[in-house]
């Protein structure tokens, strides 16, 4: 079969939110010996997609008329000459940052940060290094992987990723319930620990009650929320 040369992506020509995304057809790059191509199966849109709609972004440098979008799982349709452990078929997604595989983030970390500031995986194929890709879990869809490179991997590292990590026992208080919060929970749980949430939403709590939390907090309806914290947890903080 012979591969595709070009690929229908949006970019984003203003910044000043999603309605300006554009769908064009661009070239795609020829594929060094290190690099593989994979067919883009499913791509999860976060927070961060919208700051960087809007020109709000404030991470490494600009870059005009950018494909958005960090996190995307795929299917591998050619390797590069050189590139070991990968072949086409495998199902695969991309770090966030494809020079930032281990470690403490550095600048040069954030200039290789997909969807800001080079070019994301809003599109049909995107040409990624070897290195920078990890298997999908057998068990996962291709929009379930989508979701774990960016807000997944953060709760991650937050609660396991280094220093003190969690363990059975701990209490973790969980702030809200957007992507990074709701991945902090479920690994929560799943490490053991008494989770507390709070959220504006009595809706979205009762989705956090059938994930694990223990105590849900609806910080509006009590704006001393902090109090209540200190309540559940005896006095500590």
């Amino acid at each position: 079969m012979a591969l595709p040369q070009t690929t229908r992506e949006y970019r984003l020509p203003k910044v000043d939110g999603f309605h300006n995304l554009t769908l064009q057809e661009g070239p795609i790059p020829p594929l060094k010996s290190n690099e593989v191509l994979l067919k883009v199966h499913a791509v999860s849109l976060q927070y961060r997609d919208l700051v960087v709609a809007r020109g709000q972004y404030s991470f490494g440098p600009k870059k005009e008329d950018v494909v958005p979008g960090s996190d995307m799982a795929g299917e591998i349709v050619a390797v590069g000459e050189d590139v070991a452990g990968w072949q086409v078929g495998d199902r695969a997604m991309p770090n966030f940052s494809l020079s930032h595989v281990f470690g403490e983030a550095s600048d040069e970390g954030w200039q290789t940060a997909l969807g800001a500031p080079i070019d994301g995986v809003l599109t049909e194929y995107k040409v990624i290094p070897a290195h920078a890709l990890v298997h999908v879990p057998a068990h996962m869809s291709y929009e379930e992987a989508s979701t774990l490179p960016c807000a997944a991997v953060t709760a991650y590292n937050a609660l396991l990723g280094g220093g003190r990590k969690l363990k059975g026992g701990d209490t973790v208080l969980i702030q809200g319930t957007g992507g990074v919060s709701i991945f902090g929970l479920q690994l929560a749980v799943a490490s053991g620990a008494t989770v507390i949430v709070t959220s504006s939403s009595d809706k979205k709590l009762e989705i956090a009650k059938k994930l694990g939390a223990k105590h849900l907090i609806n910080y509006k309806t009590t704006p001393n929320w902090e109090e209540e914290v200190l309540k559940i947890t005896n006095g500590r903080a």
